[in-house]
């Protein structure tokens, strides 16, 4: 596998407990296991949000063909046209 250096800024405090802490030929892979370990974090939360929009998206077009199958209700336009109903209904003009 390919290695690149990387160059990195630090508070001096955190630089003085590194080297106190970490031997000097170990530091990289600290490093190169700390990043893992937070890119691993992020990867599993952009995961996660993918399969919430992947649900979401199956609620959604589960919704959709619900109201395809209602749409209009057997109505050939969405326009109520008080005149016509009276005429196909007896009882609307003496309830009016």
């Amino acid at each position: 596998m390919k290695m690149h250096k990387v160059l990195i800024s630090m508070p001096e405090d955190v630089y003085v407990r590194m080297r106190a802490s970490i031997p000097e030929r170990q530091r990289s892979k600290v490093f190169t296991r700390l990043i893992e370990s937070e890119l691993a974090k992020q990867e599993e939360a952009i995961y996660q949000a993918a399969l919430a929009l992947e649900k979401d998206a199956a609620a959604l077009i589960e919704v959709m063909e619900i109201n395809k199958a209602f749409a209009n209700d057997g109505l050939e336009n969405d326009v109520f046209d008080e005149s016509v109903f009276q005429e196909q209904d007896p009882n609307a003009k003496s309830r009016g």
